[in-house]
């Protein structure tokens, strides 16, 4: 994980172009059931989001598929890299995306485990704050 985050801060927006390689990579180490390797992922999920200026064409829709997952750690982790896209990315970037990023939305504020719901409902505000049209529907 650390040869991730390196690569990420050395390469920074030029590492968009292998989020392909490594984001399934780093969501398999979400769903670990380790609490420690299960908040290092998480963490450098969310620094490789946070180090490139939108999302790909690949990331969110990545993350839609993944959100579906029977793992609460790993559900746990899209939405909090959902949030992260809502906040380092322009609205340009992400206007594409928003049924993907809205449906991962509702759905995580309807999960059964409750970090998974309490981090949506902060990803809501965000989302509300970035599309209000979108969030009223």
């Amino acid at each position: 994980m650390a040869t991730i985050a390196a690569v990420v801060r050395s390469v920074g927006t030029e590492y968009e172009h292998l989020q392909e390689y490594f984001l399934g990579q780093i969501l398999k180490l979400c769903e670990r059931t380790s609490k420690i390797l299960f908040e290092r992922a998480k963490c450098l999920l969310l620094e490789v989001l946070s180090a490139c200026p939108g999302p790909t064409k690949y990331v969110v829709p990545r993350l839609g598929e993944s959100a579906s997952s029977a793992n609460k750690n790993l559900r746990h982790c899209i939405i909090e890299a959902i949030g992260a896209v809502l906040k380092h990315s322009k609205k340009d970037a992400t206007i594409e995306h928003v049924d993907i990023i809205s449906l991962v939305i509702r759905n995580g504020l309807q999960d059964a485990a409750e970090p998974v719901r309490v981090a949506s409902r902060t990803v809501f505000a965000d989302f509300r704050l970035v599309f209000p049209n979108h969030a009223l529907q």
